[in-house]
Formats: C-alpha cells, structure tokens, sequence
C-alpha cells in the first residue's frame, strides 16, 4: 500500500533480512550505489552491503571487538565505521582494510561525511578529569585525525548541572557539519530543571526545544540530516514524535508529527521521517504519517533508520524476530516545481521533492 499526497507516491517495495542481531546498536549509510550496514552482534562490530539492484547481502566482515558502531560512506562510495571498544573510539575503513584507526578515548561517537570529504566524528567521552561527560569533536580530511576538542562540558557544582548525551552528526556539502544532542539543565529539583533536544549548526542557527526533567527525550542515530532543501531535526518526547527543519537558514518551528518512538530523519530529497508506533512502522514525508507497509501487510519493528539516495528511501530496523531488516521504496514525484505545505504549530513547514 502507498500513500499519496499532494501527487507524491511512496511505495514500499520490499523487506530483505540481514541476520540475527542481540542488540540494538547499528547504523544505515546510502553511497556508491549501495546500502551499507554496520552492526553489533555478540559483543562483535559487523559491516555488510548490498547493491541498490541486487538482492543478496555481502559476507559479514567482521571488523573487531566493540559496540556502538556508526557508518558513513564518502564520495568515492567507501564505507568507513566507528565504534567504541574498551574506552576507546576506533575508525575501520574499507580502504585501509578494515584495519582499526584509534582516535582517542571516548564512550559513543557518531560519524559523518561531508560534501568533500571530510569525515566529523561527535563522540560521548571524560576529557576534564571530572565524572560528568563532555561531547568532543575529532575531524579527518585525510591525512589523519585531529585531537579531540570539547565543544560542550558537563559540569556539575553548587546544585546546578549541565550535562550532554544521545549525539548526532550528519555531514553537509560544503565541508561542515551539523549535529543533534540532548542537553540537560539541572536546577536543584526535577521541577525546576529542563532537557532540552536540540539541533547545532555551526555558524548558524540552532534550535532546542524544552521538555521536563522526567519527560526527557530519545534521539537516534539518525537524529539529523542536512541535504539541499536544509536540515532536518526529529526526535521523541513524551510518547511523541517532534520534526523541525531550517530552511534558508531558518526553523520553522517544533511539530508533533505522530505517536511514537525511535525518529530518524532524511533529507536526501526534501524531509522524510521514519519512527515506530507500538511496533508498527511508520513513515513522515513532510505532510501525513502512513504505516510502511510491503504487499499490504505492516512492517513491525523498533528503532527504524531511515536513509536516501536522492530517489529511493530505505529504513533499517529490528524486526519483532530480533531480525536486522531493511525495507525500501520507489518514490514517484510530483512535477517538478511542486511545492507541498504543511500548517502547523504557528509555521509553514515547505518539502519540495526532486526527479
């Protein structure tokens, strides 16, 4: 079954298993005319592909001890993962032969590629001797990583903290990055303290939203995305799923998109969500939330990533089998030029799709 709206078409064409996997920690990358995979199994980081017209995955590759993994593919369609192991963030890359690339300490990093290829690494770590974590940056434009700056400190001292966690980074064309985060505000009670989902943009504009201490909010992998119509921002909070996207360097503002859990987002061809509802899949293209399904029958799973490669969307997940699965679409635009609205939360949110 698809959907149609505003003369847009999204239909799920098919569900293809990878494995058994006891864990939720993996990663989707589209590049290079291929679905790239990394994943954690058994203590173990596993890297697998598939090309976009074939139907077979390749042997799991496995790249080492470890856990967390995160996968970004450059421009030449290569696949590079980073993950942490024993304290220590690693990067593996096909073209140096897998062969693990320590970048420094850390607890959970997120990896992505830029239009010229420049590989930002956000990681989760301890960098000041204290016990509250701080979120560094590490960058590599190919002759080797940089040390690890601290771009936010975790601090806690008269009753009052800062603390920071679930980060995320997507790539943008011209060499920058843009990157989600949690950031939480500890007053002295829960009543008067704040977390705070959040979108950074480097030299731009960032966006927040406030929700209570004990609400909190789950941010994916996937958390952000930057493409040609702007950044795209999704997260959930409350039993709900909340977009923003900045457009010409503005945000249009928080919208509940649905209930929910698990929001990834893509901005490959304009803003695209995908999340679970009570185990069904569900999939946000700008205007409605549908159910994804394949041959009129419900994907049923957890924790969904969503990527695009300009045409087509795929979304990653744990099926109700504890199965890793990926499931993909044919998108059929509109004419060229077709602008789709959405009114909501005193905004206009635009999505414009692209042959």
């Amino acid at each position: 079954m698809g959907s149609v709206n505003a003369g847009i078409m999204t239909e799920w064409q098919e569900k293809q298993t990878i494995g058994n996997i006891d864990s939720d920690h993996y990663d989707l990358a589209i590049g290079g005319g291929k679905a790239h995979v990394a994943y954690q199994n058994g203590g173990n980081v596993y890297y697998t592909s598939r090309g976009l017209n074939e139907s077979n995955w390749s042997a799991p590759k496995l790249i080492g001890a470890g856990m967390s993994p995160s996968i970004a593919v450059n421009g030449s369609g290569g696949a590079h993962v980073a993950y942490q192991n024993a304290g220590t963030i690693y990067e593996s890359a096909a073209g140096n032969g897998w062969l693990p690339v320590s970048v420094g300490g850390g607890s959970y990093g997120s990896l992505g590629t830029s239009g010229n290829g420049t590989r930002h690494l956000l990681i989760e770590g301890n960098y000041d001797g204290d016990s509250y974590a701080e979120i560094g940056y590490s960058s590599n434009s190919g002759s080797g990583w940089s040390g690890i700056g601290v771009l936010h400190d975790g601090a806690y001292g008269e009753g009052l903290g800062n603390y920071f966690g679930q980060v995320s980074v997507a790539g943008v064309a011209g060499g920058g990055f843009v990157y989600a985060m949690e950031s939480q505000a500890w007053g002295g009670r829960a009543s008067w303290s704040a977390k705070y989902p959040s979108a950074i943009v480097p030299g731009g504009a960032g966006a927040s939203m406030e929700v209570g201490w004990n609400t909190g909010s789950s941010l994916s992998r996937r958390a952000i995305a930057a493409g040609a119509d702007g950044v795209g921002l999704a997260f959930s909070s409350g039993g709900a799923v909340y977009v923003n996207v900045m457009m010409e360097g503005e945000w249009v503002g928080f919208m509940a998109v649905g209930a929910g859990s698990g929001a990834s987002v893509d901005m490959s061809n304009g803003l695209a969500v995908a999340y679970a509802d009570g185990g069904s899949l569900m999939f946000y293209d700008g205007l409605l939330s549908t159910p994804i399904e394949v041959a009129g029958m419900g994907l049923m799973g957890t924790n969904p990533l969503l990527s695009g490669d300009g045409k087509d969307m795929f979304v990653l997940y744990r099926d109700g089998a504890g199965k890793l699965s990926l499931a993909s679409t044919t998108i059929v635009p509109e004419p060229a030029g077709v602008w789709m609205v959405m009114v909501g939360a005193g905004a206009a949110l635009l999505r414009r799709r692209r042959k």
